[in-house]
């Protein structure tokens, strides 16, 4: 047979044709018909179109049987045409039931081309088939435009339609970018399918390029309901990236693999800029958008920073895989520096969403430097390792800058943050310090672990030096829980000195050690230095300090002293050859440092002192009486109650000569006598 030229195409033309004739002569004669017969006139068109369909439809059939995808190219444009065609006619001359048939013609269309003209189907290769040109693409490119039209022309005929085929026009825009989206993600599955991470990207890239097309294009013309699919591309994209170009999925590695340059660290990089375009529209364009929208914001912004640190920390964790400790250390890096630019970013925009990202990448980093890069986990050791040069105190320094910057930003933004954020700042800063004497101690504990006593006393004097800082500080600034902190830490430094710097415990012999110059006096020297210091800051800053606070004060003299004597006796025991030697050295140790006490209670009008110092001196005369007397020869005796007798006459010279104004001093009464003025007893109760 003939293409058109035949039998079966003429008797449907001539069918046509007829049918037309009638419906001509039907409208031309309505004043002379009958109800039912003018009613035939739809019938009529529309049996005389389905003819017209059917017909050449038939053709393409017959004569493109041999040629599959050819045949169902043909038979889209065909409807798509003849669709379009009716829906112009029944808009011009008013005919609905016209348009209906429009619109299934077009709806057939893009049936057959979703169901015989997707890749799959039509058999679309990358070895026989062309990209673009090919049956696949150019069937949905037709039902694109073919919807493209029909939705143009419902637009622009809005009030010749009902409202049934005006509400039809969101659907044919979302159908047609529907299926824009689908031919042009078909190309790229196709033609790139043998690089799987190469078609992942350019999916992503696609999804997001035409997701933000669609959300413009919704603000701009004022259609949520296309924004919606912006945002569910966008999505989408996302969604891919984290699944299929996440760097274990897509094999990134050290050896094959570049840094920076790699498809998943770029599938990132375009989901992250596409979410930072996206946020930038929806902030752009507030008074368009609805509520919901404008509510999006936020968490588009989060999603874009979670995509950014993901991407860099597995860039960080895939090639630095070799390198524990440096992975580690650069990912602590990594993640503070990226807290502190969100929390200054949330700051400055006002963003508490944004800041409260920073706290949890700042508080990570910590974490990770706790858990992964202290000392012990590190394996940081005296042989393998640098002080101070080493991954471990890195990442705590790194850790301690970060807190201690973030502290600094909440204190100078005061005024922009929440309630709930202003009483962070003084966790931050006791984070930091805790960190900061962590990372000390475990250098000092590290590198000394070879030397016990020399260890515990640089840490007795690294503790007490970093407990007075924060006194200093905390009186300062007014922060009583720095110094709260301080107290802690002095008094750690009086336990270690007092457990393991004894001279039991630290094994100082006479034979071993040198009076004095050992470990265990200096360890007491040194904790009994803080705690005069730190006693000295509360005495001259006495008004700063809360009520609760000042019966400390008392309380580290009295401490200071204990240790004082319990190093001097110590060095007496310990350095003494003769029994009875040791006896009389310390008989003679209490009554001086007794003495030494009553003197400085009477300069300084401190009767608690004073009362102290007697007490002392009543225990070192009782012992002489009670102990030495019958424990002594007679050398040594003469000799403790030679020197005893000495300071008990010099004592009771002075008390004689100053009786009144001693027993003022002593028991905080006015006195009346030689050493006392008018104002001093209003001095010693002030």
């Amino acid at each position: 047979s003939t293409p058109i030229l035949n039998y079966s195409f003429g008797a449907f033309a001539v069918s046509v044709f007829g049918l037309y004739l009638l419906s001509f002569i039907i409208a031309n004669n309505r004043g002379r018909l009958h109800g039912a017969e003018t009613a035939m006139f739809p019938v009529l068109v529309i049996g005389a179109n389905l003819l017209s369909v059917w017909a050449m439809s038939a053709e393409v059939i017959t004569f493109l049987s041999h040629m599959e995808n050819t045949r169902s190219l043909v038979l889209v444009s065909l409807w798509t045409a003849y669709g379009l065609c009716l829906t112009v006619v029944g808009v011009w001359r008013r005919w609905d039931w016209l348009r209906v048939g429009g619109y299934v013609l077009v709806a057939a269309a893009v049936g057959t081309t979703a169901v015989l003209l997707n890749h799959a189907s039509a058999g679309i290769s990358r070895a026989d088939s062309t990209p673009i040109l090919n049956y696949g693409f150019g069937g949905f490119a037709v039902c694109t435009c073919g919807l493209y039209l029909l939705a143009y022309i419902i637009a622009r005929s809005r009030g010749s339609l009902h409202g049934a085929e005006t509400a039809m026009f969101p659907v044919l825009v979302i159908a047609a970018n529907a299926l824009s989206v689908w031919a042009m993600s078909a190309e790229v599955v196709t033609f790139l399918s043998h690089v799987e991470n190469t078609r992942s990207l350019v999916l992503v890239g696609l999804w997001t390029a035409y997701g933000l097309c669609l959300t413009a294009l919704g603000v701009w013309r004022g259609w949520s309901w296309l924004r919606v699919g912006g945002y569910t591309l966008a999505a989408g994209a996302v969604g891919m990236t984290v699944l299929l170009l996440n760097h274990t999925c897509a094999g990134i590695h050290r050896v094959g693999s570049t840094p920076i340059l790699n498809h998943s660290f770029g599938g990132f990089a375009v989901s992250v800029l596409g979410l930072y375009l996206l946020a930038w529209i929806v902030a752009v364009n507030r008074g368009r958008l609805h509520q919901v929208e404008t509510q999006m914001f936020p968490v588009i912004m989060l999603a874009a920073s979670v995509l950014s640190i993901w991407a860099m920390s597995a860039e960080v964790v895939t090639f630095l895989s070799h390198m524990e400790h440096t992975r580690s250390l650069v990912l602590v890096g990594l993640w503070t520096a990226y807290g502190l630019c969100l929390m200054v970013v949330g700051v400055w925009r006002n963003w508490g969403w944004l800041r409260f990202g920073g706290y949890a990448l700042v508080a990570g980093a910590v974490g990770m430097t706790a858990l992964l890069l202290n000392h012990a986990h590190a394996e940081i050791g005296r042989v393998n390792s640098t002080p101070i040069l080493n991954h471990s105190f890195g990442g705590f320094a790194v850790s301690v800058c970060g807190l201690y910057l973030l502290a600094s930003i909440i204190a100078r933004n005061r005024g922009r943050l929440n309630e709930a954020e202003t009483q962070m700042f003084p966790l931050i800063v006791a984070a930091g310090n805790i960190l900061s004497l962590w990372a000390m101690s475990a250098e000092v504990i590290t590198f000394l672990s070879h030397a016990e006593n020399t260890r515990s006393l640089v840490l007795v004097g690294l503790w007490a030096g970093y407990g007075l800082c924060l006194m200093a500080v905390g009186v300062w600034r007014n922060w009583g829980w720095l110094r709260f902190g301080g107290y802690a830490l002095v008094a750690g430094a009086v336990g270690m000195t007092a457990f393991l710097l004894n001279h039991t415990y630290a094994e100082i012999g006479r034979v071993n050690s040198t009076p004095i110059l050992n470990f265990s006096f200096g360890g007491f020297a040194l904790s009994v230095v803080a705690l005069y210091l730190l006693a000295f800051v509360m005495a001259r800053n006495m008004a700063r300090l809360h009520e609760s606070e000042k019966w400390i004060a008392p309380l580290l003299l009295i401490a200071g002293n204990v240790l004082s004597l319990w190093a001097m006796s110590s060095e007496v025991m310990t350095y003494i050859p003769s029994g009875y030697g040791k006896s009389m050295g310390l008989t003679l140790v209490w009554a001086s440092y007794a003495f030494v006490l009553v003197v400085v209670g009477i300069l300084k009008k401190w009767r608690w002192f004073r009362v102290g110092g007697l007490v002392l001196l009543g225990v070192a005369i009782l012992k002489l009486f009670v102990v030495d007397t019958f424990t002594l020869e007679s050398g040594y005796r003469v000799a403790a109650y030679l020197t005893l007798g000495v300071l008990l006459l010099a004592g009771g010279f002075v008390y004689h000569r100053y009786a009144e104004a001693i027993k003022g001093f002593i028991m905080d009464q006015p006195a009346v006598g030689v050493g006392s003025g008018p104002d001093e007893s209003h001095g010693e109760a002030a």
